[in-house]
């Protein structure tokens, strides 16, 4: 793995909440691996992630993987619309982390064409990534593991729901 520096979202969350558009704006979209402070494994694009089809893909949480980390590579761009607040994309097919409403599990969906869906737009916060109503990022605990399945839940900011970027260069 070839890292240039580590931020962890308690330091970036400081920085957006001082100046979103001069911290992601001005050099973005970044790319970063995303990694979760409880498992220690990173956002994965899962599935036909690789595909534009307009449906919900998944997202799992994986150990980093050197022979397809473009799955792992996500990148943050600040809105148009709306002050200090994200999409996030995988770098395969440009499809946006999306809540499914009705499940709570976050997956990868085309970006919607109009207007800022909530499921679709992200605010970042001391450590939490949190969708605009739809609670925070979250690794869930299923039968006794943490992970790999992510979704949301109301935020409480423990280490499950902390996530670190790790920049990619």
């Amino acid at each position: 793995m070839k890292f240039c520096k580590t931020m962890s979202l308690v330091v970036v969350g400081a920085v957006l909440s001082l100046s979103a558009a001069t911290a992601f704006a001005s050099q973005g979209p970044w790319r970063f691996y995303i990694k979760n402070k409880q498992t220690g494994t990173y956002l994965t694009a899962q599935g036909r992630a690789h595909t534009v089809e307009w449906n919900h893909q998944p997202v799992k949480l994986a150990p980093f993987n050197a022979a397809n980390p473009r799955s792992q590579i996500w990148h943050v761009e600040l809105t148009v619309e709306q002050v200090s607040k994200y999409f996030i994309w995988n770098d395969l097919a440009g499809r946006v982390l999306d809540v499914n409403a009705s499940t709570r599990i976050v997956g990868t969906h085309p970006r919607s064409g109009n207007g800022m869906p909530s499921n679709q737009v992200w605010t970042i916060d001391r450590g939490l990534i949190q969708a605009i109503g739809h609670g925070c990022l979250d690794a869930y605990y299923i039968n006794g593991t943490w992970g790999p399945t992510v979704g949301t839940w109301s935020c409480h900011r423990a280490n499950n729901q902390i996530w670190e970027f790790i920049e990619v260069r």
